[in-house]
């Protein structure tokens, strides 16, 4: 559910080279930053949004990075998410690899059925932004304009 909180997952390794490196999630699940064109950080950079299936779902989480604590931010259940071509097949919850943070509010935005929704990284505020047009769906990267104006995503 939305606000879920779980502990820590992160612990310290050494490569074989001797370098410290940080595992930020246990790996009992695939989890995976935000698509490769936008950003994974909240404005603060107080938070690291992430999609993971731990709950049999695709859904967005975000990571403390002061903490480490995990939080769940989305409650998707639209059927076959999309996620099958890199992990598990046929999961629902979110459409996955489209979401986007706004630059300015910290807000994620995300595709559930036929209807852009968002949730506030920091208090788990969620709400509908706004529906897709009749017959269309979510096919590839959202991503927000610089000064957060403009919206984009394709259908």
């Amino acid at each position: 559910m939305i606000g879920d909180l779980t502990r820590a997952e992160w612990r310290e390794e050494r490569t074989p080279s001797g370098r410290r490196l940080r595992r930020l999630t246990d790996g009992g699940s695939n989890s995976y930053p935000l698509y490769y064109f936008v950003r994974s950080e909240t404005p603060d950079r107080r938070y690291f949004v992430f999609h993971s299936e731990r709950s049999g779902k695709v859904q967005l989480y975000r990571l403390d990075l002061c903490t480490g604590e995990i939080g769940q931010l989305t409650d998707g259940h639209t059927t076959d998410s999309g996620w099958a071509i890199w992990c598990e097949w046929h999961l629902d919850g979110i459409y996955n690899h489209l979401s986007a943070i706004h630059p300015t509010t910290g807000e994620v935005f995300y595709f559930q059925d036929d209807e852009i929704r968002a949730t506030d990284v920091a208090s788990f505020a969620n709400r509908s932004v706004a529906k897709l047009p009749a017959g269309r769906m979510p096919i590839g990267q959202a991503a927000f304009s610089p000064n957060g104006r403009w919206f984009g995503y394709i259908h």
